[in-house]
């Protein structure tokens, strides 16, 4: 009787652990989606930005969006890529950053921890089917205390004449 008591208390608990890392991947998703449609339907887009560094570059058949020298502190980074004004679909992934991560990401002048998830830069990456491609990007983090959030948005247009090798 004992031991159907202990196998019975070890499934309830890999049972409600497999629960709430359902509800963590499914809130992931859901921030996922919701940052997908955020995106597509912003109606002003940037090229560069106050507060960091961007640029999109086009080598071969991929593409890289790199995130550097920030400006000022940015704390819980959350990116993400849509291309070609792309409607949201879970069979094709977008780059993202720290929006289907556990782990969430510190952009700090100046400062570089890799162990503590202070990271110096990003950058996502994607292939090239055909040109021209639209990337759209979305940067999105939080003040020190995480009481205001800011969002930016911004859109690349890669083409042969942009190319780096």
């Amino acid at each position: 009787m004992k031991k159907l008591l202990l196998i019975f208390i070890s499934l309830l608990l890999i049972v409600g652990c497999s629960s709430k890392e359902d509800k963590l991947d499914k809130a992931s998703l859901e921030r996922y989606e919701s940052y997908w449609e955020a995106i597509k339907n912003q109606e002003t887009y940037r090229s560069d930005s106050d507060n960091f560094s961007i640029e999109a570059i086009l080598s071969g058949d991929e593409y890289s969006i790199v995130i550097d020298e920030p400006r000022r502190a940015m704390y819980d980074v959350q990116i993400m890529a849509i291309e070609n004004e792309d409607d949201f679909n879970l069979d094709i992934m977008m780059p993202t950053i720290g929006v289907l991560d556990k782990e969430t990401y510190n952009l700090i002048p100046n400062q570089s921890n890799k162990e503590n998830l202070f990271l110096e830069w990003f950058l996502l990456s994607g292939e090239v089917d055909s040109l021209p491609l639209k990337v759209e990007v979305m940067v999105l983090w939080k003040n020190y205390n995480r009481t205001e959030e800011t969002r930016e948005y911004f859109e690349f247009v890669l083409d042969d004449a942009v190319t780096e090798e």
